[in-house]
């Protein structure tokens, strides 16, 4: 089961376990209030990925985020496929 909390925020309901989740972009989401953050991006989008994957571990090195675990996935076109 899928309920909207608000805007671009989910909870998904399976085995009587709720999982919030979060999507959208940069916007004005504060990551580091999440227990986990999985960051898609492509091209030249990395930029924004690693400056916020670095920023989460700094502010985990402060102690001052909750996120336990981030995953990157950079996407790239492939240059023999034009």
């Amino acid at each position: 089961m899928v309920r909207t909390v608000r805007r671009f925020t989910y909870v998904f309901t399976n085995a009587g376990c709720d999982t919030t989740l979060g999507l959208g972009g940069p916007g004005y989401t504060v990551y580091a209030s999440y227990s986990a953050a999985i960051f898609f991006c492509g091209g030249s989008g990395i930029s924004f990925g690693l400056s916020t994957v670095q920023e989460l571990v700094q502010r985990d090195l402060e102690r001052t985020s909750h996120v336990k675990f981030i995953e990157l996935i950079w996407c790239v076109q492939d240059p023999g496929k034009q």
